[in-house]
């Protein structure tokens, strides 16, 4: 597992990542009130098979509130 920031002008966004870079992506968006750590019991199973990536909401896990 892999967690990081992607950073520009208007928002700093959490990310954390399940690799193997050479398998479909699956890309994870987490419901009101929980984080991207929503997928880590599937994202592991599942890592040698897929790609998990999974953003944490602006205002939600590591994610700041956007800048408006």
């Amino acid at each position: 597992m892999k967690r990081y920031y992607i950073n520009n002008e208007k928002i700093n966004a959490h990310i954390t990542e399940w690799r193997n870079n050479e398998k479909s992506v699956i890309f994870c968006l987490h419901g009101l009130g929980s984080t991207s750590l929503s997928f880590i019991e599937i994202a592991e199973e599942l890592k040698e098979e897929y790609r998990f990536i999974s953003i944490d909401a602006p205002g939600h896990g590591k994610t700041p509130p956007l800048r408006l």
